[in-house]
């Protein structure tokens, strides 16, 4: 006689996914979180499925990342506040602050390892940390390049976004700060591809051309993945954070909307 066993689902997780399917279809009534789009929600997220992909590939569903001379505006603001900053909390202060946070960005010299060594079943903080450490050690990098940026995206974010809650300004934030600092980290990966090439062949022969493959090494940028860019942004915010800094540029945005610059 052969003996078959039934597998009952787990009444729990059961009850979780009934749940899930009852949020889900109690958020798809209502319209898209972002101010002026009538679309329905997707699934049980707060956006559209528009906004929705906006928010997972930039961090945010409206902003995108500065270029240009907005970028250099966001620069030079950033600048702007940390001289308003000495001007108010004395100059020795800050910037005893800013090199207090300098000494914390730091990666060890032995994560500088080529691209195809980095693993998918690495953490998304260990390879985030291999991208800070090609940035401190292989291109010489300075920590302080890094505080600035931080310091100039954050405030871009408030002054540009009023409508959505810190979640989403700080996941856009570490996304922009981690993809510039992965591009001044300028991680090279080597990969071996098969180029094709074609050799004309004499009058005589039977073809006019012939085709054949070599292995040849091509080397260009690591690209990594979006989660790594916003974990790389977390790492810093997460040092900035103790060192008093993130609380100083709330400080300057609520003087700008006093004066009624923003």
């Amino acid at each position: 006689m052969t003996i078959s066993w039934t597998v009952e689902p787990d009444s729990s997780r059961a009850k979780a996914r009934l749940n899930i399917r009852a949020q889900q279809a109690q958020n798809e009534t209502l319209k898209c979180g972002v101010p002026g789009c009538e679309a329905g929600r997707r699934g049980i997220s707060s956006f559209c499925k528009t906004h929705q992909h906006f928010h997972q590939d930039r961090g945010h569903p409206v902003l995108r990342m500065p270029i240009g001379d907005e970028r250099r505006w966001m620069l030079a603001e950033g600048e702007r506040m940390l001289d308003w900053l000495r001007e108010k909390h004395g100059a020795a202060s800050v910037d005893s602050w800013i090199k207090a946070a300098s000494r914390r960005i730091t990666a060890s010299r032995s994560l500088v390892i080529p691209p195809r060594k980095i693993d998918k079943r690495m953490t998304q903080r260990t390879r985030a940390e291999i991208v800070l450490a090609w940035f401190l050690h292989k291109r010489r990098g300075d920590p302080l390049e890094v505080i600035k940026l931080y310091l100039a995206v954050e405030l871009y974010t408030r002054r540009k976004d009023r409508v959505f809650g810190p979640r989403v300004r700080n996941g856009f934030t570490n996304r922009v700060v981690g993809q510039l600092v992965a591009r001044w980290a300028k991680v090279e990966q080597e990969r071996e591809v098969y180029q094709v090439k074609v050799e004309k062949l004499p009058s005589w022969a039977n073809q006019e051309f012939r085709r054949h493959e070599e292995l040849v090494k091509v080397r260009d940028a690591y690209k990594p993945q979006t989660s790594v860019y916003k974990m790389l942004g977390k790492m810093i915010r997460e040092i900035l954070s103790k060192e008093m800094l993130l609380s100083s540029v709330k400080e300057y945005y609520d003087h700008l909307f006093i004066i009624g610059e923003v």
